[in-house]
């Protein structure tokens, strides 16, 4: 008895049903996506929350505040300066937890050599690799001075921040029209690359604010600016 080999028409129908496996892939990875996206949003909107409660309720920044160990006595003073600076930065995090207003914990250790760990020190982000920092940036190199939350990926072992990049260009857009006016640069939602240079957009052209949608590529974190 000779061998039966596939016709053409259960070869199609193999096709068919690889081709659907396949777009049903992608398209969950789209949907993934787009959730993490909308995570953010979220996210950055309760950090806001959380840092405006905590500055009504006590009249100071987390971190930042200069009597912190006579309300938490695990507590560690900050300067008082109004800027969130140094290890203020893991201060402030766990001050927000010790006041209940953020349902995290988060230790205020800023480790030696000083780091951000991802879920110890600061809060980890719903989207894969993805952290939040505090921290107050000079106007030499954004062209805009305060304190921001930061939105990045851990960039190695002894950094002290999440400045790694996380986001394509489109994405950062994204967030940035749900949140503020879409412009890379100005408003309260900046969309930068991981060197402060332009890569997700085009802060320092001529062309400024122009986020680079043509790139596809992972260039962009993110800066909340608490104004």
């Amino acid at each position: 008895m000779g061998n039966k080999g596939f016709t053409l028409i259960e070869l199609s129908i193999v096709l068919i049903i690889i081709s659907l496996i396949v777009g049903g892939i992608v398209g969950g990875k789209s949907l993934i996506r787009s959730a993490e996206i909308n995570s953010i949003v979220s996210e950055a909107n309760s950090f806001y929350a959380a840092l405006n409660t905590f500055l009504d309720q006590y009249d100071a920044l987390p971190g930042d505040m200069n009597n912190a160990s006579q309300y938490w006595a695990s507590a560690t003073d900050g300067n008082g300066d109004g800027e969130i600076r140094d290890n203020e930065r893991f201060y402030s995090w766990q001050d927000l937890s010790l006041s209940e207003i953020l349902q995290a914990t988060f230790t205020g250790d800023p480790g030696s050599p000083v780091k951000a760990e991802i879920g110890s020190n600061v809060p980890a982000s719903d989207m894969d690799g993805g952290g939040y920092s505090l921290r107050y940036i000079f106007a030499a190199t954004f062209g805009k001075t305060g304190n921001t939350i930061e939105l990045g990926s851990w960039t190695s072992l002894d950094a002290p921040i999440t400045s790694g990049a996380l986001l394509a260009a489109k994405e950062a857009k994204l967030i940035d029209k749900k949140m503020d006016d879409g412009v890379a640069d100005k408003g309260k939602v900046f969309g930068i690359d991981s060197d402060n240079v332009a890569g997700c957009s085009a802060i320092y052209s001529a062309a400024s604010g122009t986020y680079q949608l043509s790139n596809a590529d992972i260039t962009c974190r993110m800066h909340f600016w608490l104004e």
